[in-house]
């Protein structure tokens, strides 16, 4: 979005500035032409053809022009308006849109102070605005395919990266995955530190912490298993004897003298 309205703002000023420059031009080749003439001391212009020519396009702009003095239209286009030329400067081309027989036109007006007479001369030179927004048209069509094909190309490229990146994450998962399976078949998932050498080093202080849990939890499963043994071996010895008892029990009975010694050794044990 920001390179957009970038694009759009910095198309719209390109097209503006190149415009203006041959507008000012064409203004420009007229202002030169300006004399005095010596008979009557009236304002003349010998309108040079380079001062339209300059300004032809593909779009056919209508162009208008004028050369006022004294507030009276000496040459052009008698209803194109005259601006204010008390805030004008001189011989500095000034730029205005306006509306001009239903159309918008950007006008170049400049003023130019000729020897002889006190009273300074303008020139204007209006143009329609329709080529100018073609122009920034196509422009416009150009830049958005180009961000198209941008954000289509970094698309490919961030999906291709992220791909690539995580690839190894994706063979670690196998790893434990694998670990997982054989735990479920052999009777136990196997503890044993996972390998750094696929890890990427980004997640490595994090499979560090994992097989440093694993490693604990290792042992205490082992702690766990010898504690089993020597309980179960604690417990033969006992068993044993009880064994033993119940058997003269059976034998001799609860009357007899071997059958009470027996169950007076049980309550003792």
């Amino acid at each position: 979005v920001g390179l957009g309205v970038g694009g759009s703002a910095l198309i719209h000023g390109f097209v503006q500035s190149t415009h203006d420059r041959l507008l000012a031009g064409s203004t420009l080749a007229i202002a030169e032409r300006l004399a005095v003439d010596d008979d009557n001391g009236e304002v003349t212009v010998d309108l040079p053809a380079v001062a339209f020519g300059m300004l032809e396009s593909q779009a056919r702009d209508s162009i208008y022009y004028n050369v006022a003095h004294k507030g009276e239209v000496i040459t052009g286009y008698l209803d194109l308006p005259l601006p204010d030329i008390s805030k004008m400067p001189t011989n500095v081309t000034v730029f205005r849109d306006a509306t001009y027989r239903g159309h918008a036109v950007r006008v170049a007006a400049q003023i130019r102070r000729l020897y002889g007479v006190p009273q300074p001369a303008l020139v204007q030179v209006a143009e329609t605005t329709s080529g100018r927004r073609a122009v920034e048209v196509d422009l416009l069509l150009w830049l958005t395919l180009l961000e198209v094909a941008l954000v289509g190309g970094s698309g490919l490229l961030v999906w291709g990266a992220v791909g690539r990146g995580l690839a190894p994450l994706g063979r670690l998962r196998r790893v434990i995955d694998s670990r997982s399976a054989r735990g479920i078949t052999g009777g136990g998932m196997a503890l044993v530190p996972l390998p750094l050498a696929v890890v990427p080093v980004e997640v490595l202080p994090l499979v560090i912490a994992i097989n440093g849990l694993l490693a604990r939890l290792d042992q205490s499963i082992g702690t766990m298993r010898r504690f089993t043994a020597d309980a179960s071996h604690q417990l033969r010895t006992p068993l044993a004897v009880l064994r033993t008892h119940l058997a003269l029990l059976r034998r001799f009975g609860t009357d007899s003298a071997e059958g009470r010694a027996a169950l007076d050794d049980v309550e003792g044990a």
